[in-house]
C-alpha cells in the first residue's frame, strides 16, 4: 500500500494496482483522449483497476466537470438556441469553451484566475464576474460548477444584457453554488434540461452514479 493509499484510507478491491499507478494511467489516458466519449470514460470508471485514480487526477488537474464528446455536442445544440453573444464565467483553463468553439459556437471563456495556479491561457479572458457585462455585454452566460457557497446567479440577473444563463453542476443539494443559485426569481423562468444533464460527467461520478444537473434560466420581463 502506498502513502497515497493510506492517506485516502481506501484500498482497491480486488487489489490489482496502486492509486499512484492508477493516477498515472489516468494522466496518460486523459492526455490521449482530451474529449473522450461517455462510453470510454464510463468503462474506465467501472473497472476496479482504473477507477481508483480518477478522483486524485481530477484533484491534481483541477477538474470538476469533464467535457465529453456527447456533452459538448448537447451543449452546443443548446447554446445555438440561445441569444448571442455567449460567454462562460469561471472557465478555468478554457477546455470546455475551446471544445464548444471547435464545434461551431463562439463562446468567450472568462475567469478571474483565483482558482488557477498560474497564468491563464491566452484564449481565457481574465475578468471577475462583475466585469463581464461592461466588457462583453453577454446575452447568454454559461456557468459550469460555480464554487461552493457562491451565488453567481444574483450577479447575472442584474446584468441588463443577459437574457439567459445556464448553470451546470450537481444541483441545489450539492457542492456547486448554494441553494439560492438553483431557485427562480421574479421576472425569470427556470427550466431543467435533463437531456443535456445526462450527457455530463464530473469528478463525483467515480462511484458509478451520475451527478450532473443542468438548469436554464431565461428572462421573461424587461431588465429594470
Amino acid at each position: 500500500m502506498t502513502d497515497l493509499d493510506r492517506l485516502l484510507g481506501e484500498t482497491l478491491t480486488p487489489a490489482r494496482i496502486s492509486y499512484d499507478a492508477a493516477m498515472r494511467g489516468w494522466e496518460a489516458w486523459l492526455d490521449a483522449n482530451p474529449l473522450p466519449t461517455n462510453a470510454a470514460l464510463d468503462a474506465r470508471l467501472t473497472d476496479p483497476g482504473t477507477r481508483a485514480g480518477f478522483v486524485p487526477v481530477c484533484r491534481a488537474r483541477g477538474i470538476y466537470h469533464l467535457p465529453t464528446a456527447e456533452f459538448v455536442a448537447a451543449l452546443t445544440r443548446t447554446l445555438r438556441r440561445l441569444p448571442p453573444p455567449h460567454i462562460e464565467v469561471g472557465a478555468g483553463s478554457g477546455t470546455l469553451a475551446r471544445a464548444v468553439r471547435a464545434a461551431g459556437v463562439p463562446l468567450v471563456a472568462t475567469d478571474d484566475g483565483s482558482w488557477w495556479g498560474g497564468t491563464l491561457p491566452d484564449d481565457v479572458l481574465r475578468a471577475d464576474i462583475a466585469e463581464v457585462a461592461p466588457r462583453l455585454h453577454p446575452a447568454t452566460v454559461l456557468c459550469v460548477w460555480p464554487p461552493r457557497g457562491t451565488d453567481w446567479a444574483v450577479s447575472l440577473r442584474v446584468m441588463r444584457s443577459v437574457q439567459a444563463y445556464l448553470i451546470i453542476g450537481d444541483g441545489p443539494h450539492g457542492m456547486t453554488g448554494n441553494a439560492v443559485t438553483w431557485r427562480g426569481a421574479p421576472g425569470w423562468r427556470r427550466r431543467w434540461l435533463p437531456t443535456l444533464a445526462v450527457t455530463g460527467r464530473c469528478r463525483l461520478d467515480a462511484n458509478g452514479d451520475l451527478h450532473t444537473r443542468a438548469l436554464l434560466v431565461r428572462r421573461i420581463s424587461p431588465a429594470g
